[in-house]
């Protein structure tokens, strides 16, 4: 009979006699005999591995057995069905007997079955048991279930020393216990296996070169007791060839002075952190402080850490040694549970990757001001200064989630050069939240110098932040939705923001006293509560290109005195309730922009106008509506006007014709003449007729609420007398154009 680990690879090497195997042209009744053996093989594979029966593995444990010792090294089992179990319990095979009292480990001497009772004699116990002696009290007895085939996967002092590295338990459920554990198995290049229960941590787990520690979850937690005030593990400077795996951690916070859940010290490396779940710790989760040499090849993958008081990682490299770091797959939740200061989820000085994590910076009780993911910038070190340098950022989500706390938390805070950061949301909703933070520490210190954003949402919050000290920033195709002021604040240098969305905030982008030569290109503004783009005296050199203002309240760009050398270029206005570009800058150019206009055409036929002097309504052109009008006094409109007419003379003298535009609640002769048009004035002579003229102009207008508006004629002598034929009169009234506030 074989089982899995004997079947061959490729498939066609199995052609072994059925049901082992599936030779051709294999009797058809056998066909159903190879599928029911290979339905036996899954079963056996899955009895004999860790996934079968948890840690430790009892075959005893239903009412047909009765577990009790016979004498110091040997225990019955009693079946009323007469079942024989003496093949669980081959010789070296560890195992635990339990009782009401502590469990004792020891190995398989023997086992044999006679009648209805299995009797297993064993040796060898670990130095803790207590009495090394079968406990008077022993009602169960298990043995560890993992990898291996069925005759022999459990753990023993032999076993599998060729093919897989020995396996050590704790001989005691606290800090001794796994500390010797970890002298044996590291001598014998094995395993440390922790049991699913709490293990008390009075000092801490010293962690030395090739230490391997395996549990079954997070059931297996080292929990710190009271007045540990120090790490409940412990790497010392210069560990490496260490694998920490699924199990958890308690730092017990509450009656902690200090301490972190795992400290690794400097020149540490090849670490893995796996399955690991940390929380309630006095200082940080994971603590990652090397010095002058940094730390090398350490990875952290699918660890959970929250509701920290101090931070849930951190890692430091001041002199930018640091090399090989990877965090994936893992969640950091609360951290500065408990603290009046601010403390963040990842907290991150050196190069490292970031892929497919999930933060949530606040928690109850926290400092306002804590951070989700801290790319920190240094202000000392090595030569250059280097702090989050390189760093690359992927496939990350900022949520905060809990309440109303989090009032002033940061979701990424950019203070590093080189990083690159991708694929991302960031939801945050404190009144204060900055969903974006890009900030160098000083001129002559660290500067946030040339970091890549792209494909980033970040939602709610108040703004995002560009800082003075920031260069090179590029943000591309990322979304910036409904924050309560800016969506995005830039007063940084050479920052280009490329192919975005911003929608649903007061102003989209605010180019502020200190922006130099940032550029705006690609991107869409929409809903916005007041500008499009708005900028600030001190402004310089701003480049706004190719981008598509659709739908906003205010105006589309707003350029300011005291700003200079702006270049509006190629825009396209799409009902823009203020005016498409407020120009009151300096040495600007505005070119090839477009408005995407609402606009009403009026035309009327000829009429008679009979002259006295008088001012008369031109028919058809009074009372006539603006299109769209929206937030009135502030929008604007152009009207562009042709008015053909003819003039018959009878009496008089020389004079002239004058055409008005009139605005007001009417929209004719009554209202406000707001234009005299002088263009064009025709000169007549007494007995001249059947004179003939067309007249245009474009005037641009602020119509207030309720407005109409309308055009008439006038004799500008009342000495003259006859009759006006208006002819063709076509006016367009459209909203959104360029307002000129300078000359």
């Amino acid at each position: 009979m074989t089982d899995i680990q004997d079947l061959k690879t490729p498939a066609a090497g199995n052609t072994l006699a059925a049901p082992d195997g599936a030779p051709e042209q294999h009797a058809r009744t056998d066909t159903n005999n190879i599928q029911r053996e290979m339905m036996a093989k899954v079963r056996r594979d899955w009895e004999g591995s860790a996934t079968g029966g948890g840690t430790w593995r009892n075959v005893t444990s239903d009412s047909d057995f009765t577990v009790a010792r016979a004498t110091d090294t040997t225990v019955t089992i009693v079946s009323t069905a007469s079942t024989d179990v003496s093949s669980f319990f081959p010789a070296n095979r560890k195992v635990k007997i339990s009782g009401t009292g502590n469990p004792v480990f020891c190995f398989v001497v023997s086992s044999a079955f006679v009648t209805d009772t299995t009797t297993v004699t064993v040796e060898d116990f670990d130095d803790a048991s207590p009495d090394n002696v079968v406990p008077a009290s022993a009602n169960k007895i298990e043995f560890f279930n993992a990898f291996g085939g069925t005759s022999e996967h459990g753990i023993g002092r032999g076993a599998f020393e060729d093919s897989f590295a020995r396996f050590f338990v704790p001989q005691s459920f606290d800090d001794a216990g796994i500390n010797a554990a970890i002298t044996d198995a590291v001598a014998a290049k094995g395993i440390v296996l922790l049991e699913a229960r709490t293990y008390a941590i009075s000092n801490s787990i010293d962690i030395v070169d090739d230490t391997r520690i395996w549990g079954p979850g997070r059931t297996a937690l080292l929990q710190a007791a009271t007045g540990l005030d120090d790490d409940v593990i412990k790497f010392a400077a210069n560990v490496d060839k260490v694998e920490l795996r699924s199990f958890g951690i308690d730092g017990n916070n509450g009656n902690q002075a200090s301490g972190h859940g795992i400290f690794i010290d400097n020149g540490c490396g090849d670490i893995l952190l796996q399955d690991m779940y940390i929380h309630d710790t006095k200082g940080e989760g994971i603590s990652i402080t090397p010095g002058t040499t940094g730390v090398f090849d350490i990875r952290i993958n699918h660890a959970t850490v929250f509701d920290t008081e101090g931070g849930c990682l951190r890692l430091l490299d001041p002199d930018g040694f640091n090399t090989d770091i990877f965090i994936t797959n893992s969640a950091f939740l609360g951290p500065g549970n408990g603290s009046a200061s601010a403390q963040h989820c990842l907290q991150i000085h050196g190069a490292c990757h970031i892929d497919n994590v999930e933060c949530d910076p606040t928690a109850a009780g926290a400092g306002e001001a804590n951070n989700a993911i801290r790319l920190e910038q240094v202000d000392s070190g090595g030569a250059p200064v280097l702090g989050a340098h390189r760093v690359v950022l992927n496939n990350f989500v900022i949520r905060s989630q809990a309440g109303g706390a989090g009032a002033d938390v940061v979701g990424l805070f950019i203070g590093g050069t080189d990083c690159a950061i991708s694929n991302g949301i960031v939801e945050l909703s404190g009144a204060n939240a900055l969903p974006l933070l890009i900030d160098g520490r000083s001129s002559g210190v660290e500067s946030a110098v040339r970091n890549k954003i792209s494909n980033v949402q970040f939602i709610d919050g108040l703004r995002c932040d560009i800082l003075s000290d920031a260069l090179g920033t590029e943000l591309i195709g990322c979304t910036f939705r409904d924050q309560s002021a800016e969506g995005l604040r830039d007063n940084g240098t050479d920052t280009l923001i490329k192919d975005c969305l911003l929608t649903g905030q007061a102003d989209g982008i605010a180019l502020g006293a200190t922006t130099v030569d940032s550029e705006v290109s690609g991107c869409t503004f929409r809903d916005q509560t007041d500008d499009g783009i708005i900028t600030t005296s001190g402004c310089t050199s701003p480049i706004i290109k190719n981008n598509v203002f659709r739908d906003v309240a205010g105006d589309g760009v707003n350029i300011v005195a005291g700003v200079t050398g702006a270049q509006v270029r190629n825009n396209i206005f799409d009902n823009t309730t203020g005016t498409d570009i407020i120009d009151a800058g300096t040495s600007s150019v505005i070119d090839g922009n477009t408005p995407v206009v609402d606009s009403s055409l009026f035309t009327s036929t000829g009429s008679d106008l009979s002259m006295t002097g008088t001012t008369q309504n031109i028919p058809g052109m009074t009372g006539l509506a603006f299109p769209g009008l929206g937030a009135n006094g502030v929008r604007k409109f152009d009207i562009d006007a042709i008015i053909s007419f003819a003039w018959e003379i009878t009496t008089g003298d020389i004079g002239s014709l004058r055409f008005r535009l009139h605005m007001g609640t009417n929209g004719d002769r009554l209202d406000t003449a707001i234009i005299l048009h002088d263009h064009g004035i025709l000169n007549i002579a007494s007995g001249d007729t059947d004179l003939e003229a067309t007249m245009t102009f474009v005037q641009q207008v602020t119509p207030a609420t309720g407005d109409k508006f309308g055009f008439s004629a006038q004799e500008t002598n009342a000495n003259i007398n006859g009759v006006v034929y208006t002819g063709l009169a076509a006016l367009k009234v459209s909203s959104g154009r360029v307002a000129k506030v300078r000359d």
